[in-house]
């Protein structure tokens, strides 16, 4: 969906032949991070990835037999597996 429900798109203005097939930007973003949104109907929005042209590039990030990566993966990646954690103390 655009944006909301279908019945807050086509209160705005919008048609309901635009809805099919779409998904909430925000939502599946705000998914991806792990802050699902749980619908009226228990169903959990699904994370989405925008990825564009680098989509293949992704695959740099994946361990063999993965299917997931995590941000530690991709600063290895960046920084050429240079990478050396910080020993930081929060207080």
């Amino acid at each position: 969906m655009p944006f909301r429900t279908e019945a807050a798109y086509i209160k705005k203005g919008g048609e309901l032949e635009d809805t099919v097939g779409r998904k909430c930007l925000c939502n599946g973003l705000m998914s991806t991070t792990g802050f699902s949104q749980e619908r009226s109907n228990g169903s959990i929005e699904a994370p989405i990835v925008t990825a564009g042209d680098d989509l293949n590039y992704i695959l740099n990030f994946l361990k063999p037999g993965k299917r997931l990566y995590s941000a530690i993966d991709v600063l290895k990646e960046i920084l050429q597996n240079n990478y050396k954690p910080l020993n930081l103390t929060i207080k």
